[in-house]
């Protein structure tokens, strides 16, 4: 990027940098506004099929880069996430919302809902369980999400895509037997 490049981002990002940092906080907070109020809604059906109690207490809004000098135009989400589900990763134990993931070289939009687990070996152990049902998964480092493109003109038909994501874990969750039958009880001794 040339000197003359670099003055005119200077320029633009004097006249626009408090407008774009504003639209991006209503825009992430509109995105986890919708994303917590499906998943508050399906929270019961998926504390079921995971064999665990679920509380909307437990639900963080989320967004990843957090900062502007960690984003590179690969990836992003912008999630409701639910912490500390027994048995999954304490910190990142499941998302739902909004990612953009590298295909083909470019970022591409789409609604995803995932989980995922402290370790390798339970990664791979709900690989092995999901099996048939888990068609259009696709694995993240230590952990499984489905995803849906969104093309932006689509916008209003991100609430309904994301009900039915969490829909296909509740469906997948039961066919596996819940967290059960997935990753192997904590020894206590």
């Amino acid at each position: 990027m040339g000197l003359e490049n670099n003055l005119d981002f200077l320029r633009e990002g004097l006249n626009s940098y408090m407008n774009a940092m504003l639209a991006l906080k209503q825009f992430q907070l509109e995105v986890q506004k919708k994303s917590k109020k499906v998943l508050e809604q399906n929270l019961k059906d998926l504390g079921q099929a995971l064999g665990t109690r679920l509380e909307a207490t437990a639900i963080q809004l989320y967004v990843n880069p957090s900062h502007p000098s960690k984003f590179d135009g690969t990836y992003a989400w912008i999630t409701s996430r639910l912490c500390n589900v027994p048995r999954l990763d304490s910190a990142e134990s499941a998302h739902f919302g909004l990612r953009w993931r590298e295909i083909d070289g470019e970022a591409v939009l789409g609604v995803a809902a995932g989980f995922w687990f402290r370790t390798a070996s339970d990664g791979n152990a709900a690989k092995n369980a999901f099996g048939r049902g888990g068609d259009g998964l696709i694995y993240d480092p230590f952990g499984w999400y489905f995803w849906d493109a969104l093309p932006p003109e689509d916008a209003k038909s991100f609430e309904a895509k994301l009900d039915g994501l969490i829909k296909k874990w509740v469906e997948l969750w039961r066919e596996v037997g819940g967290l059960n039958g997935v990753v192997k009880l904590e020894s206590t001794d």
